[in-house]
């Protein structure tokens, strides 16, 4: 009875070491294929095109999310997401103490020298003009809460040059959350 114990457990331990040791693989669009480990976090950096404009993008998934076909779809429609973000960064622009307003008068009313040259724009700096050239650098997919999935999309004018960020988070379905800035 204690060898049979013992070579079950023996068994038993082995077959879990072979099931941790074996990856999930996913594939985007965007983002290639990605090797899934459900105990680490999710991290790459790669240049995507996306609506016609080229930029170094990361992609940060957090460990406890559960990789599902639904999650890559979402991660597949970042063009949509990105329209969308753009669509409210030009509807919220105007307002006065917005946001996405306070964003575009910091380089406004300050012009820094790198921007002209960044944007190869040689015309009076608008915001029309900012706002077209921001650019997404990361997807971050975190969850808030029990069960909530959130979509986060870092937009810059040139990492390089500035910290500034606008941030726009959508929920798991696409819904707009909210804009926020960083730096």
């Amino acid at each position: 009875m204690n060898q049979l114990l013992r070579v079950l457990l023996i068994f038993t331990f082995s077959q879990a070491s072979l099931a941790s040791s074996e990856n999930d693989m996913i594939e985007s669009k965007y983002f290639g294929l990605i090797e899934v480990d459900w105990e680490e976090e999710i991290y790459i950096e790669k240049s995507i095109d996306l609506n016609g404009k080229s930029s170094e993008c990361k992609l940060m998934i957090e460990p406890d999310i559960e990789i599902t076909n639904d999650l890559t779809d979402k991660i597949d429609s970042l063009e949509a997401l990105d329209n969308k973000s753009r669509e409210l960064f030009r509807k919220y622009s105007n307002e006065e103490n917005g946001i996405v307003n306070s964003f575009v008068e910091f380089y406004l009313s300050d012009p820094h020298p790198w921007l002209n040259s960044e944007l190869h724009f040689t015309g009076d700096l608008t915001k029309e003009v900012l706002l077209n050239n921001l650019k997404l650098i990361q997807l971050h997919i975190y969850l808030e809460g029990e069960g909530n999935i959130l979509f986060v999309l870092d937009y810059s004018l040139n990492p390089d040059f500035t910290d500034e960020l606008l941030v726009v988070v959508f929920d798991s379905k696409g819904n707009f959350q909210k804009i926020t800035s960083e730096s």
